[in-house]
């Protein structure tokens, strides 16, 4: 299997592949050997997997190209990233065919993954768990531990690596995981907000930086308050800076953003904190090997590359400026009288436009990719204005 599923912008409406302009022309994608693994799913027995990236006019477009490039700066600096995604999902007792015409308050949950903060103990979910953790272990994306979260969501923690395979283990186990959900007669969902009263589902983004050199780890000092040093500081204040304007690399579809609301755990102010997960950057620095901070606003929507890319990018800038960040919260950072600024752009239309009119997004990306990543945002949203849901029939049926 020749697989390049982390590649490109995941696109919906408009595709740069599919551009008349460019006479609807191939992109030149080259596989990494690097990324050579057993995939023990092919229907023809076990087989073989190479992740690509787009190499011509078309690698402007890449997620993993983009996440190569900025870990290319990384590597100047004499710097190695390490780092692992947490996934939050939930488990629906639907079928494509099944959720065809069905309302989102209608849809079937499977009861297996409750009571939160436990070793799922249902046999069936045994059963495709198992399943899972053996075809993560085969393709070399091993996981660290699973249990269920609140409200019957599945939290997994992947195990920590460096550089791009942060990324592409974590694409590959969101695959692998809808994939096996599929034979199992179910769906595993990572949509950001798949039900109007439950949780929806996040990912979090835990970096931590070491000297490619000697191999000490930058995020830890035992002579600063908590252990934190002066470069996690500084990259925890790059992050305030510059998230903001790339939220839409976090929160990247209409849905991701109904995560936003109180009560739903998600981070809505532009926070840090020591050990603290009402913030959207969670830091622990108390000893050298797991001193990290845990960027907490993506939904599980995200393209673990393009994700990656922007906490780099906004931590590297943070670094270089020796960016300060606010004080730390200390009690909950959801009910704040003042956030730092700058905001969040907590809706999708908002996000667009701070990404459009971002120096940092076009800096890093380049004006092509914020264009056409941007410019396929606003399709979503076209789209979707033009959409009549159910809420508006049982509302305005009868026309006021």
């Amino acid at each position: 299997i020749l697989a390049a599923a982390p590649s490109g912008t995941d696109m919906v409406g408009t595709h740069p592949l599919a551009d008349p302009t460019r006479q609807f022309g191939d992109g030149v994608l080259r596989m990494d050997p690097a990324s050579c693994r057993d995939f023990p799913l092919d229907p023809g027995g076990p087989g073989l997997l190479l992740i690509g990236e787009f190499v011509d006019a078309t690698r402007a477009y890449c997620s993993r190209g983009q996440l190569t490039g900025e870990l290319a700066r990384w590597d100047e600096l004499g710097l190695e990233v390490v780092g692992a995604l947490e996934m939050e999902s939930v488990a629906l007792d639907e079928t494509t065919e099944s959720l065809a015409g069905k309302a989102a308050d209608a849809v079937a949950l499977r009861g297996g993954y409750s009571p939160p903060y436990q070793f799922v103990g249902d046999p069936r979910e045994l059963s495709y768990l198992d399943d899972l953790n053996r075809a993560c272990e085969a393709m070399d994306v091993p996981l660290e531990c699973q249990h269920t979260e609140f409200m019957y969501l599945l939290e997994t923690s992947l195990r920590p690596t460096t550089g791009v395979r942060i990324a592409d283990n974590a694409a590959l186990y969101k695959n692998v995981a809808k994939l096996l959900a599929r034979r199992h007669g179910f769906m595993m969902s990572f949509m950001a907000r798949w039900h109007p009263q439950h949780q929806g589902c996040g990912a979090h983004f835990n970096v931590s930086l070491r000297d490619r050199q000697n191999g000490r780890p930058l995020f830890h000092d035992p002579a600063g308050q908590h252990g934190v040093s002066d470069e996690l500081r500084w990259f925890v204040g790059g992050l305030q800076a510059h998230l903001p304007e790339l939220m839409l690399l976090l929160a990247p579809n209409l849905n991701s953003y109904k995560r936003f609301a109180p009560g739903l755990f998600t981070p809505l102010n532009n926070t840090w904190g020591i050990d603290n997960k009402t913030v959207a950057y969670r830091v622990l620095a108390d000893a050298p090997g797991t001193a990290r901070v845990e960027m907490r606003l993506a939904g599980a929507d995200v393209s673990p590359h393009l994700g990656l890319t922007a906490v780099l990018a906004a931590g590297r800038l943070g670094l270089a400026e020796r960016r300060e960040p606010s004080a730390p919260v200390s009690g909950s950072g959801w009910h704040l009288e003042t956030s730092p600024e700058p905001a969040f752009p907590l809706t999708f239309e908002a996000a667009i436009e701070a990404f459009e009119g971002s120096r940092v997004a076009r800096e890093v990306l380049g004006d092509t990719f914020v264009e056409a990543f941007a410019g396929d945002r606003r399709w979503q949203l076209d789209r979707f204005q033009q959409t009549v849901t159910d809420w508006e029939l049982r509302m305005f049926a009868e026309g006021g």
